[in-house]
């Protein structure tokens, strides 16, 4: 039904993106048990949080990186990126 394609640790939850439909899902880490959905535009090619645990670096697979604050609630952090980074060669 979802093809998954990015999963990262944030705290004692995992965050999974999905490809093209635009779905996000957090689950407990321990039980797998899902505890939120959300969704956002674009594509979801990757996720990772950093090293403080206060932020999430989503990747569309274009050369713009999506950075989204990890502390605010879980469905805004994904609807409105805290700033983008334009990654280039």
């Amino acid at each position: 039904r979802y093809f998954a394609e990015g999963l990262a640790m944030l705290n004692d939850t995992l965050v999974q993106l999905t490809w093209t439909l635009g779905q996000v899902f957090q689950y407990d880490r321990v039980s797998f048990q899902q505890i939120a959905q959300g969704s956002y535009n674009g594509e979801g090619w990757g996720i990772t949080t950093s090293a403080n645990g206060s932020e999430l670096f989503m990747s569309d697979g274009s050369s713009t990186i999506r950075v989204l604050d990890a502390t605010a609630p879980f469905q805004s952090a994904f609807a409105t990126p805290k700033r983008t980074l334009d990654v280039t060669l």
